[in-house]
């Protein structure tokens, strides 16, 4: 039976509701939790700062969006009797570790290790409700702290913005490195920027653009990531899939889309507020009004997924 985009919504909302009071120090028994969650037991949960709660919301909001864009589904080219039979996965750049809270829910028989520069206080809260997950501090742009063949599956997700372009076939040797022989490798990547929405947008993307090349990051990468796979030699498998996503006009959840670009604006614009003679009160306004010009503007934004099984 299929799920309406209308229900899929209104259960998106509910769980990040859920999780924003998780998160902020409420008690469980003060709110009704998604049905997935009905085991959780009483806690007391600790409070942390505001712009990690903030950037930890507008993440799992967009987890949720990247899940439905790809069939609802949090996986992809490892067999699904491999994760039902016990698959040891592996989530580099984890972030709040939702993708691994939900992967171990729905694979309960595997093992769950995320990597990241540091804990974070979501993924902190989430193993408090029954995340059976591990996190680590490592960087793939150093050598992550595991064994070589390790895991059936590795999953890595946006990180575009983190890695130089003259790094990726490092990471991608990494990724590779610690996924066993006939393991899976799964990476996702989005681009953040609207085009051809107006000038002021386009003001703001070229100073983030100029900033972001200026530390060696391809602002496409996603597109690139098939033919980087292929030159690393010991994958095969190579699937590469695209999503082209609307923002604001086209569809139910182009309106989440367009709420994600603009928390994501709100970061933007506060780094781009000098140049921009914009003090920071004024952060919000500009991202609201960035918002309404890709809205009206119609504009889209590209994700890429590429999954491949190493030799």
């Amino acid at each position: 039976m299929s799920v309406s985009p209308t229900s899929r919504i209104a259960n998106i909302k509910r769980n990040l509701q859920w999780y924003e009071r998780l998160i902020r120090g409420a008690e469980a028994t003060d709110f009704q939790p998604p049905t997935d969650w009905e085991n959780t037991d009483d806690f007391e949960t600790p409070v942390y700062e505001s712009d990690e709660i903030e950037e930890g919301e507008r993440e799992n909001l967009l987890h949720h969006l990247v899940k439905n864009a790809f069939e609802g589904r949090n996986w992809r080219g490892v067999q699904l009797e491999v994760l039902q039979s016990g698959a040891k996965v592996l989530d580099v750049g984890c972030g709040t570790g939702l993708w691994l809270c939900e992967m171990a829910r729905d694979f309960p028989a595997g093992g769950y290790y995320g990597v990241d520069l540091k804990l974070n206080a979501w993924a902190e809260t989430f193993q408090r409700v029954g995340g059976n997950f591990t996190i680590t501090i490592g960087n793939v742009l150093e050598k992550l702290p595991f064994d070589d063949n390790t895991f059936d599956y590795v999953h890595q997700r946006f990180l575009w913005h983190n890695i130089p372009e003259a790094m990726w076939p490092h990471a991608i040797a990494e990724l590779t490195r610690v996924t066993k022989p006939g393991g899976y490798i799964d990476v996702v990547e989005y681009m953040t920027f609207a085009r051809n929405c107006g000038p002021l947008v386009d003001r703001v993307n070229s100073i983030m653009e100029e900033t972001l090349v200026s530390y060696g990051i391809n602002l496409d990468i996603g597109a690139e990531l098939p033919g980087l796979m292929a030159e690393h030699g010991g994958l095969t498998d190579i699937v590469p899939l695209r999503h082209i996503q609307t923002l604001g006009w086209g569809e139910d959840f182009g309106g989440m889309w367009l709420e994600n670009m603009r928390r994501s604006l709100q970061i933007h614009c506060k780094f781009a507020g000098a140049v921009l003679q914009t003090s920071e009160l004024r952060v919000e306004h500009l991202a609201n009004r960035l918002s309404e010009d890709i809205a009206a503007r119609r504009g889209t934004t590209k994700m890429y997924r590429v999954s491949a099984r190493k030799l």
